[in-house]
């Protein structure tokens, strides 16, 4: 992010150093092994960037975004995983404090329990589309509808299920217990399933929901709710933009070094044109999240306006980050297609971290008639 002031500089610095040190070395290998070393995840949450403390100020938007995208340059995978797992106190940080069961309490702050937000239903399906429900019952309610876990077991210990409550048609958020839960079903499992260029860093399970009983609602109005689950969507977004600038970092040293003709391949204009082009979108993408984070950040702003923003955002962060670091495959030639160098790996990342949010299909097929 583009943000000029004395905390968000050494944030940055912090993160890149953190990055640059512990992530970006052992990221080949977390992709072939498919496992995180644990002293990641918890070196992560001793930068205590990921996730708020109930009560206690947080980052803003922006700077949340800016954690994104810094993590997203040492190893996308773990980025998406880290800011997977701590989504839910972000999300329970927005709501009123009141509606915060003991229960969500209590394993918020213990460091051996998972949480998750039910958020995604797949190919750019925004917030306004989600077909997810829950219906009023004597007790409380019962949710149903297809969701996807992302960064995370697919049975956390507590999760939060963004879905229309059917009883007056506004997207709440659901508190549920899946590990006890009798209708939750997973489909899939993303530990046990390679997804593209993510693995075991951070799996994304498809579960279905079958009149699975909610235990409690977090207190948000509809706008405070739709903002917040604007940044939600907008880090995986942030994230793979810290991908491509690292694959574009990779591949414009790759082309001052790789000679051809008597010259570098980087003073050809087809290789430095399209490196500068796909920094330029890179740029132009960070001036839009700093506008999407100050709407945010506006407790008056419509949330409808700001979802709608987001969708927007997420489709061209996405096209640029597909766009972007297939370039990168492209400038290494051959040699891009092959693991010996990290830009296939990057690529592969940018896909699978797209599918999220996008329909990956059509931003594929716009992809190629670019190229």
């Amino acid at each position: 992010m583009m943000q000029d002031d004395e905390i968000t500089r050494v944030l940055k610095e912090t993160l890149e150093n953190f990055a640059a040190a512990e992530l970006w070395p052992s990221a080949e290998a977390i992709d072939h092994s498919g496992q995180v070393p644990a002293e990641h995840w918890q070196k992560i949450a001793e930068l205590g960037v990921t996730a708020p403390v109930i009560g206690e100020e947080f980052l803003t938007p922006g700077q949340y975004l800016l954690v994104a995208e810094e993590l997203g340059r040492g190893d996308p995978a773990v980025a998406l995983g880290a800011l997977g797992r701590a989504q839910l106190a972000v999300l329970a940080a927005a709501a009123e404090p009141v509606s915060l069961p003991e229960s969500l309490r209590a394993t918020l702050a213990d460091a051996n329990k998972t949480t998750a937000v039910l958020l995604y239903e797949g190919f750019g399906r925004a917030p306004e589309n989600y077909s997810a429900t829950a219906t009023p019952t004597d007790t409380g309610w019962t949710i149903d509808g297809l969701k996807y876990t992302v960064g995370g077991p697919a049975r956390p210990d507590l999760a939060a299920v963004i879905a229309r409550d059917t009883g007056d048609a506004n997207l709440k958020a659901f508190i549920v217990e899946p590990q006890n839960a009798s209708g939750f079903e997973v489909e899939r499992d993303g530990a046990q399933v390679a997804t593209c260029g993510l693995g075991g860093a951070a799996p994304v399970s498809r579960v279905r929901l079958n009149g699975v009983p909610a235990i409690a609602v977090l207190e948000l109005n509809e706008d405070a709710l739709l903002r917040t689950v604007s940044l939600l969507r907008l880090s995986p977004a942030a994230v793979a933009v810290g991908t491509t600038a690292k694959g574009i970092e990779y591949a414009a040293e790759y082309a001052n070094e790789r000679v051809s003709h008597g010259k570098p391949i980087a003073a050809h204009q087809g290789v430095s044109f399209m490196l500068v082009d796909a920094r330029l979108s890179l740029d132009a993408l960070r001036l839009a999240f700093e506008d999407v984070a100050a709407a945010i950040a506006d407790d008056s702003a419509s949330g409808a306006a700001v979802s709608e923003l987001t969708t927007r955002i997420c489709r061209d962060a996405y096209q640029a980050a597909l766009q972007g670091t297939r370039d990168c495959v492209q400038v290494l030639g051959g040699h891009g297609f092959i693991k010996d160098h990290p830009v296939e790996r990057l690529y592969r990342a940018a896909l699978g971290i797209a599918a999220l949010d996008c329909d990956t299909r059509r931003l594929l097929a716009v992809s190629s008639r670019i190229s």
